[in-house]
């Protein structure tokens, strides 16, 4: 530096104070000289060193900020690593999205259901819609297989193609992958008919349209089916469908469900899908199950149509099992012991039913309590003043009453809707009633044999219409009215059978009236006394059988005469 080389050659022997004032004014005018001489050589050397070190503490400054940023950015990565690993966890996952096509056919996991559609995840950039209908019972977190048969502006599922959804390319798609489109018969053409598949028309032939034979095919127009597409070529204007296939396939799939799921021993439930002189055919879902005719009842039948009938609820007993010819074997016999034993042990004498009138007989109303539990509800058990054949008691209907009697070894249940007595008077009846007492009862009920009448609660008996008639009595339901009281003869007690006769009650005088009105009757006809035959005369000591000999000798002589 120039003024710092002056400034250190000074004499020492010179005052500090004035050698400091002169080196002063030299070093100010030879400044100025330089300045204006040369003004770029001429700077003041404070003023070139302060750029250079600012610049260098700059430059330091730089570096430790950027020092300081990387280890703030490596220590920002240090303490979330996680973070960073989802992140680029999901750009590779983004890059790998499905890219859906219509015929794919995909699984899912249903995310939502709104109203009648679900909200399905199946890997692609958005989630599909399925039908809720379509779902077979599953639901939020379920996995799903369906066909893809729309991309835009929606991604859609089917796992059967409705006709809101069906086009070309979805159509091409079901038949293509193999699952079933709805459509709409409308009408019968030649050799078959035509079916309304979402605008497209298709034809079915009419040995298409069901599995069993169908007597009166024109019933199906105007109804909507399933179908399996047979054919597809809309460049051709083919498109076949069948009905009977699509049938062939369900029953299958379901008979092996049915097959993995059931075993020996397993109790199952089903409708009675046809009677047959061999026994009944089970409809379990499906599948068919037979139940031969020894195995329905444990008392002898002629026919199941006695105890069954199609449509008919029931429970029953798989007892064999046989795969590879889809044949099911049971048992509704075989359950009953273990029905009866466990109804007996939750119902007794006393306790109210509600059951269902399963069938009708002269003697008596047989009500099902619940499934393979049925009781009988004689006629004289009927409500107090109601008539046997009236609406009340048609097939079908609901009653309600009372448990008379229960046996679980016989499987015997006794119904009653009247009174129920305190003890029951039929293991009793002959100590308080004999043959010829007369007695008071009350009119209540009529049978096609009779009047019911009421002796005391819980024993009824029987006044036959036959007697009644040979008694003189034109009308018996007039002379004797429902709710009115009368005195009856007991004319005989069976109680193994639980059966009391009785007859009206005659004195003299109404008998005598009764024999005259008879005679009177009998007069009015016209009708001549018949004549005693004529007996051929003969000596006493002749017997009848000499007397008629001796008259035909005599008759053969005349006639030779």
């Amino acid at each position: 530096m120039v003024t710092d080389d002056k400034m250190t050659t000074q004499p020492n022997d010179q005052d500090p104070v004035n050698s400091e004032i002169n080196h002063q004014d030299v070093d100010t005018s030879d400044a100025v000289k330089q300045e204006l001489q040369d003004p770029q050589t001429a700077q003041p050397e404070p003023f070139q060193a302060e750029p250079q070190e600012a610049a260098s503490q700059a430059t330091k400054a730089s570096e430790a900020a950027l020092e300081e940023a990387a280890s703030q950015e490596t220590a920002s990565v240090d303490d979330a690593p996680a973070d960073a690993g989802e992140f680029a966890s999901a750009v590779e996952e983004n890059l790998e999205l499905y890219s859906p096509r219509v015929g794919d056919r995909v699984k899912g996991k249903i995310l939502a259901i709104h109203d009648d559609v679900a909200i399905v995840d199946c890997g692609a950039k958005s989630e599909a819609t399925l039908l809720v209908r379509e779902l077979d019972g599953q639901g939020v977190g379920d996995e799903v297989e369906g066909v893809i048969v729309e991309t835009e502006p929606t991604l859609r599922l089917a796992r059967v193609l409705q006709p809101e959804m069906a086009n070309r390319m979805a159509i091409e798609a079901a038949y293509k992958t193999g699952i079933p489109v709805v459509g709409k018969i409308v009408e019968k053409v030649n050799g078959g008919f035509r079916v309304d598949v979402g605008g497209e028309m298709a034809f079915l032939p009419t040995g298409k349209l069901d599995r069993q034979s169908n007597e009166n095919p024109d019933e199906a127009v105007d109804k909507t089916f399933t179908f399996k597409i047979l054919e597809y070529q809309p460049n051709a204007n083919k498109f076949v469908l069948s009905r009977s296939d699509w049938q062939q396939e369900e029953a299958e799939e379901k008979a092996s469900e049915i097959f993995d799921r059931l075993k020996v021993g397993d109790v199952v439930e089903g409708k009675v899908a046809s009677l047959h002189s061999f026994g009944a055919f089970i409809d379990l879902g499906g599948v068919e199950g037979l139940v031969h005719i020894s195995e329905i009842s444990e008392n002898f039948i002629e026919h199941p149509s006695e105890v069954l009938k199609v449509g008919q609820e029931v429970r029953a007993r798989v007892i064999k099992l046989a795969p590879e010819s889809q044949r099911i074997s049971l048992s509704m016999k075989s359950l009953h012991e273990e029905m009866w034993q466990e109804f007996a042990e939750q119902a007794k004498p006393g306790d109210p039913f509600k059951g269902k009138i399963k069938r009708k007989t002269d003697f008596g109303i047989f009500v099902e309590l619940q499934p393979g539990i049925e009781g009988l509800l004689h006629i004289s058990q009927i409500r107090s003043g109601a008539q046997y054949n009236q609406p009340e008691y048609d097939v079908g209907n609901e009653i309600e009453g009372w448990i008379r009697s229960l046996d679980p070894v016989q499987k015997r249940l006794q119904l009653t809707q009247r009174e129920l007595p305190s003890h029951d008077p039929w293991e009793t009846i002959h100590e308080k009633y004999h043959i010829d007492d007369v007695i008071e009862a009350k009119v209540d009920g009529m049978t096609n044999f009779g009047l019911l009448a009421e002796v005391e609660p819980g024993l009824t008996g029987l006044v036959p219409f036959s007697a009644l008639k040979k008694m003189g009595y034109k009308k018996p339901t007039k002379a004797f009215p429902m709710g009115s009281k009368h005195r009856f003869k007991i004319a005989n007690i069976a109680p193994d059978k639980r059966r009391l006769a009785l007859m009206p009650e005659l004195d003299a005088q109404q008998y005598e009236a009764q024999v005259k009105a008879r005679r009177t009757k009998s007069k009015s006809k016209g009708k001549a006394p018949k004549s005693a035959p004529v007996k051929p005369n003969r000596p006493k000591q002749i017997t009848e059988f000499g007397a008629l000999l001796a008259a035909a000798l005599q008759q053969e002589n005349q006639k030779k005469k």
